[in-house]
């Protein structure tokens, strides 16, 4: 399968007219990540992109942000603060902490296919 194709596809359905924002912000995303962008504030910035005004809401209220980023925790909260790339070892951390986060993992989507 190739992801441009699927990206755009999802571009149709949405409703967007330029079919290229989907696989252009996708892309962007993945540059966002190499250059050591927090995951949580790149998930976050994925939330804002869904189509359903109810889970912008959420993100717009900090509730959701300190769950993703997990700002309950202070090593967390503070790693996620700094403004500054993060090395390849602290993406890891970070998304491994995403990955076992009990209160992130007690809200997914119980449809959730993560093996797809």
């Amino acid at each position: 399968r190739e992801p441009l194709l699927d990206w755009t596809t999802q571009s149709r359905r949405r409703g967007i007219t330029d079919l290229e924002f989907v696989p252009r912000r996708r892309l962007q995303m993945v540059a966002e990540r190499l250059r050591g962008r927090h995951p949580a504030a790149i998930l976050r910035d994925e939330l804002m992109d869904n189509p359903y005004p109810w889970v912008k809401e959420l993100i717009r209220g900090n509730s959701m942000e300190a769950i993703i980023a997990g700002l309950d925790e202070d090593e967390r909260a503070e790693m996620y603060r700094r403004n500054v790339p993060l090395s390849v070892a602290e993406q890891v951390t970070c998304l491994i902490r995403q990955a076992t986060d009990p209160n992130i993992l007690g809200r997914a989507w119980e449809g959730w296919a993560p093996e797809i």
